[in-house]
Parts: structure tokens; sequence; C-alpha cells
């Protein structure tokens, strides 16, 4: 099977092979596992690419690589590998994972009553994103860590931490079970949405 190259790219599939390659670099040591992984989402998305095979995307993964590679030692072979089993696990391709449809749910709004009493913007997103993810649970609590929280808002996850714990504080969240501070232990918080839950009680 043949490994694809630049030049076997029409302009626009380039282009969004670029943008793919700049969103995952990283900017520090200890993201390769989830950038290599991120990678493989973003390029999955690409329709032209989305059926291929590792091995031939090797071109694209080394070009990431050799801007990646100021912050990682590891050699290539071991990105290879990483990549190729990040390719056979990925479920859902950037842009159609269900937390992507929750939040444009939540932006098409309106927002939820309590959101009003907040005055920026993204606080009023966060709570109806919160709601949204309970309607998609029902019953059940949700998840959501301050991380994701944070990239999807377009804040710090430090102020994004802050916001749950406030919404938490206001009685708008109930905390169901904490998740891990550690970033690497990838444990989100899980929470309830208490005003959808008392507009809805259990029958």
């Amino acid at each position: 099977m043949v490994a694809f190259q630049a030049s076997d790219f029409a302009p626009e599939v380039l282009e969004q092979v670029k943008s793919a390659i700049k969103r995952t670099l990283p900017t520090g040591k200890t993201q390769r596992h989830r950038l290599v992984f991120e990678l493989c989402r973003e390029l999955k998305a690409i329709p032209a690419i989305a059926d291929a095979q590792p091995r031939q995307l090797t071109a694209i993964l080394r070009a990431w690589w050799e801007r990646a590679k100021e912050h990682s030692r590891t050699p290539y072979e071991e990105h290879f590998f990483d990549f190729a089993e990040g390719w056979r696990k990925v479920k859902f391709p950037k842009g159609t994972e269900p937390m992507t449809q929750i939040v444009e749910r939540a932006k098409l709004g309106p927002f939820p009553e309590v959101a009003a009493q907040f005055e920026q913007e993204p606080l009023r997103l966060l709570v109806a994103i919160c709601r949204e993810l309970q309607r998609n649970a029902g019953e059940g609590p949700f998840f959501l860590s301050s991380r994701d929280a944070g990239r999807l808002l377009g804040v710090e996850h430090t102020t994004a931490h802050r916001w749950l714990h406030g919404l938490k504080n206001m009685g708008i969240l109930a905390i169901v079970e904490a998740g891990s501070q550690n970033p690497k232990d990838h444990k989100a918080s899980r929470y309830r949405y208490l005003p959808l839950i008392e507009e809805n009680p259990a029958k």
C-alpha cells in the first residue's frame, strides 16, 4: 500500500492537513499521547483520507513530528506506533463527537433562565452546556472536566474550574463524584444540573 505524498493531495485537502498539524502541535512535554490521538481525530475528519491506513499517512505524521520533536526526545517510530493505535481507536472524528453537538444545541438557546444572572457570555454558555449534558444523560449524572470546559468556552481551565465550583455553590450544579486533579489521570468530575432535575422530577 503506497504512502501518500504532499503532491498527491488537492490544494484544499493539503490546507486541511496543514491546519490539523498546526492545531495538534505540543507546547510542552508529556503531551505526546494525547496530541497524537487528536491528530488522528483531525485527520479522520478529512473525507479524502478518512479511510486511509496509518502507513499511508507517514508523510503527514513525519511532518507533524518534525515540528513537534523540540518538545519530545521520543523517536519517530514510537510516535508512529501511537498514531497507528490511535487511528484504530478513533470513534468520533473531530467535529462529529457528541460534545460538539451538545455545545451547538446549547449555543442555539435560548439560555436557561438561571444563566441570565451572569454578565459573562462564556459563563452563561457553560450553564447552557450543563443543561444539555443533563438532558443527554437523562436521570444519571454527566461527566465534565474543567479542561474540557475551558477548551469549549475559550477560557483557561483554572477559570472553568472556578466557574464549575461557583455553579455548585449557587445550587445550579451538584457534584456527584469529584474528578482527579492530576491531568494525566483523565478522570472528569460527574455532575447533575439541578434546575433541570427540579423541572422534571422522576416519577
